[in-house]
């Protein structure tokens, strides 16, 4: 048979696959039958009675296998694709799949660039040393990790995976750590509600082999470690003592949920997500020996205090969100981030203030900002020469921020702020202020100061009413967008600006709203109401 493509859906009297048997048990079958040499694509969906699954690939001419809503007691889903952008695996396991090898077969997967696992026994230790390939794992609520950890048939092992996530896992930090210790290209590192690990740790590579030794000159001398000698070696051996067995690593190896970073981490990592809502806070300590990190995403962690001279973050940062995290009470700290392009800050206290921001707009190159959920962060924020720091009084009125997102509308629309983003400001998105039902007088005129906006957007302001006059003097906003404001009643005196290209307005319940926007057809391009 040369079919190239096999779909089996809806056949509740199907009891196994046409071509298992010869899959299976290819010694017993007659080898003048061929079945489906070819085949390219398998696609299984609701056949309740197919207990048995072929191992994938059986053959390397797949390209893509898709297997769901199947009796078999091993998966609930599988995906397997093979194109030119690589080959990916995804696996959703059952209550009897006890070992990955019950549906892949390993030797034929040397080429897998990306593995998905959700609910699955543990990648044993010889099977991932056999995809070559893999650059990305994701393993979602696993039965364990990686394991048993340790010397592969006596030879210390390393694997080039460079992308790991792993999400909603009972793995200990002792674990989890000498797993990284074993990955030496990894550069983007997800951890996504592993309760287990409270707390994070940049550690010691205890592989390093070279190591930095002040001299008398006050220079750093490198020695490899396999060759120092005397004296130097002492100092050597007597530093890396004290820094492998410091507090941090004995309480890594009492598995008390400490996850150390080795030192390898320092220049490859480039992106860290830590997401630890739930029962456990995990406790974030100073990243800045990260020198490759371009991206961070901190949620639900906590901070120690920082003096507005520590920083805790590498200079490196391009990115950096932070939701839920406690220990914050400024920007002071952040201040050393001139590189920073992208700030988000989402509930991160009702205390936390905009002390130091100004130094990141104005010195750095800050494109995009979010603060909500921070309910005093704007107030006392007037740049304007009545500050009292005077470093914060010299800084030129320059701003490159483009887009702004906040739920207080009361601390941005400000004279001195909307003046200092006016000539920078395309994107302004109100979101969830839960106070205001109409703009004031002072709002209204310093909106209007925001003269390159593009886009306006106002979300879930369930009491506002009344939309700001004066929105026809924005001559350059070409899109309206306002979204689930039920007590929204019509359009803002004074009209649109003949600029607009777009009218958003759904989700907003007046029928009053809604005629003036049908009489806007044929002015505005596309207006949406539904």
């Amino acid at each position: 048979m040369l079919s190239e493509v096999l779909i089996l859906k809806e056949c509740p009297k199907l009891l196994e696959l046409p071509c298992l048997r010869h899959i299976l048990y290819p010694q017993e079958q007659d080898w003048n039958i061929d079945w489906f040499p070819k085949l390219q694509e398998l696609e299984i969906e609701n056949c309740p009675e197919v207990l048995s699954l072929p191992p994938i690939p059986w053959t390397r001419t797949l390209c893509s296998v898709k297997i769901k809503h199947v009796g078999s007691k091993l998966v609930e889903k599988l995906e397997y694709s093979k194109s030119s952008s690589g080959v990916a695996l995804k696996i959703v396991g059952k209550e009897d799949l006890h070992s990955l090898c019950q549906l892949l077969v390993f030797d034929k997967l040397k080429e897998l660039q990306k593995l998905k696992i959700e609910k699955c026994p543990s990648l044993e230790l010889k099977h991932l040393v056999m995809l070559t390939s893999l650059k990305e794992l994701i393993a979602k609520r696993p039965v364990a990790l990686v394991g048993p950890i340790g010397d592969h048939g006596g030879i210390e092992w390393q694997h080039l995976v460079e992308h790991f996530t792993i999400i909603s896992c009972g793995v200990s930090g002792k674990e989890f750590s000498q797993l990284l210790s074993h990955l030496p290209k990894l550069s983007v590192l997800v951890i996504v509600n592993c309760e287990n690990i409270t707390q994070l740790v940049v550690g010691v590579d205890r592989q390093q082999t070279t190591i930095e030794v002040p001299s008398s000159s006050s220079l750093d001398v490198k020695m490899e470690y396999s060759r120092a000698k005397g004296e130097k070696q002492k100092i050597v051996e007597e530093e890396e003592e004290d820094e492998l067995l410091g507090e941090e690593e004995k309480a890594a190896e009492k598995d008390d949920g400490l996850l150390v970073l080795p030192a390898h981490l320092y220049n490859s990592l480039q992106r860290l997500n830590i997401n630890s809502i739930g029962r456990n806070c995990m406790v974030v300590p100073p990243l800045h020996a990260l020198q490759a990190l371009r991206t961070l995403e901190l949620d639900g962690c906590s901070l120690p205090s920082y003096s507005s001279s520590c920083h805790p973050f590498p200079s490196t940062l391009l990115e950096l969100v932070l939701c839920h995290v406690e220990g914050m009470e400024t920007l002071e700290p952040l201040s050393n981030l001139t590189c920073l392009t992208r700030l988000d800050i989402n509930d991160c206290g009702d205390n936390l203030r905009w002390e130091g921001l100004l130094l990141l707009h104005t010195q750095g190159q800050l494109r995009h900002l979010v603060v909500c959920g921070s309910p005093d962060f704007f107030v006392g924020l007037h740049p304007s020469p009545g500050l009292k720091d005077e470093q914060e009084q010299s800084l030129p009125s320059s701003s490159k921020l483009g887009l702004l997102m906040t739920d207080d509308v009361a601390g941005v629309l400000i004279a001195p702020v909307c003046s200092l983003l006016s000539s920078s400001l395309t994107q302004l998105f109100i979101y969830g202020d839960q106070e205001v039902g109409h703009f004031t007088k002072e709002q209204e005129e310093a909106l209007q100061l925001l003269t390159s906006l593009h886009e306006l957007e106002i979300m879930k302001c369930y009491k506002l009413w009344c939309l700001p006059a004066g929105l026809n003097k924005l001559t350059n906003l070409k899109l309206l967008r306002i979204d689930s404001c039920p007590s929204l009643q019509s359009l803002p005196k004074g009209g649109l600006p003949i600029s607009l290209q777009g009218l958003d307005v759904r989700n907003c319940g007046s029928m009053k709203l809604k005629q003036q926007c049908r009489r806007l057809t044929g002015t505005i391009l596309e207006i949406i109401l539904e």
